[in-house]
């Protein structure tokens, strides 16, 4: 033990380094910043036979030290790769764990809160799938020292509430090997699937825009006459709906494609856009069947005049010829 060198790695032909992950709570998933925010236990297991202590003792099964002790040892510096943010708890110590068995197996776990990026896609929003990843890779060496791999319980849920907007419906782990120009890395990725609750957007989206495409057909049944008021009835749905959509969309991402929201909202505004089409169709029909039967009634009363003048003039002439003779 006199002789450990902390900046040497313990097998010259490089150390196998276990992980596994257990997760305690996902606290939020946020569109705006594409992440996940998630408190985990992460653990490393490997072997340094420098720190055996098998040959000096038999009474101990296993020697738990200090979080301190953690400066004095060897370390893989296996860390959250594409993490945006990493905090160890400290409660009101850091939470650091570290045990050595006596063949010299270490074993050291972080409680540690992790903010992970997402791969957004809201093309199906409301009813979309959400796809988040954790990678973990040593920071410090590549494969010819430190080679990970995961643990045969890799990744273990032991969540402690739920999300007010979103469900995990599943979780993969895979390894795979990366290529930088200092070598060869192993990483190692955890990724869930979150998908969306969309009960809330059924109450505040889609039950109002269907109340104002139906309130907007209203005015199919008041009379051709009414046109204020058949007009005041489609404008005033078509602003609600509108509106509508801004309360919702305030709170997403500005995405530059299409989602399933919008081509809903543009379909109900379509609709109450067609209203209008058929108020203004209607109001023009009746002003050109007002204004020809209007004409009509001129030419009859025209008509009637002429007929009656021609008339009388037959008349007069009428008698004048009978008091001659």
């Amino acid at each position: 033990m006199l002789s450990y060198d902390r900046k040497t790695v313990p097998i010259a032909e490089g150390v196998n380094v276990k992980v596994d992950l257990i997760v305690q709570a996902i606290s939020s998933i946020s569109e705006m910043t594409a992440s996940f925010t998630a408190d985990v236990f992460f653990s490393q297991i490997w072997l340094d036979p420098g720190l055996a202590f098998e040959n000096i003792t038999k009474c101990l099964a296993n020697l738990t030290l200090s979080y301190r002790t953690i400066d004095d040892i060897w370390l893989p510096n296996v860390c959250f790769q594409n993490s945006k943010s990493t905090l160890i708890h400290s409660s009101p110590t850091p939470n650091i764990f570290l045990l050595i068995y006596p063949n010299g197996t270490i074993w050291v776990n972080y409680r540690v809160k992790v903010e992970a990026p997402c791969e957004l896609d809201m093309s199906s929003f409301p009813m979309d799938v959400q796809r988040c990843t954790m990678t973990f890779e040593s920071y410090s060496f590549n494969v010819g020292r430190v080679r990970l791999d995961w643990l045969e319980t890799a990744v273990i849920l032991d969540l402690q509430g739920k999300l007010p907007d979103f469900e995990l419906t599943l979780y993969t782990w895979k390894k795979q090997q990366f290529y930088y120009p200092a070598g060869q890395w192993d990483q190692l990725k955890a990724t869930f699937y979150f998908r969306r609750t969309y009960g809330y957007y059924i109450l505040q989206l889609y039950l109002p825009t269907y109340a104002s495409v139906f309130i907007s057909w209203i005015a199919f049944w008041l009379d051709p006459k009414c046109l204020p008021g058949r007009i005041t009835l489609g404008v005033s749905s078509l602003m609600a709906l509108t509106f509508q959509y801004g309360n919702v969309a305030r709170s997403l991402p500005k995405v530059s494609y299409m989602k399933a929201m919008d081509v809903w909202i543009f379909a109900s505004m379509g609709f109450i856009f067609l209203s209008l089409v058929e108020l203004a169709v209607v109001g023009h029909v009746d002003k050109t069947t007002q204004k020809t039967n209007d004409w009509q009634e001129e030419i009859s009363e025209e008509i009637a005049r002429k007929r009656s003048d021609i008339e009388c003039n037959y008349q007069i002439r009428a008698r004048k010829r009978q008091a001659k003779s």
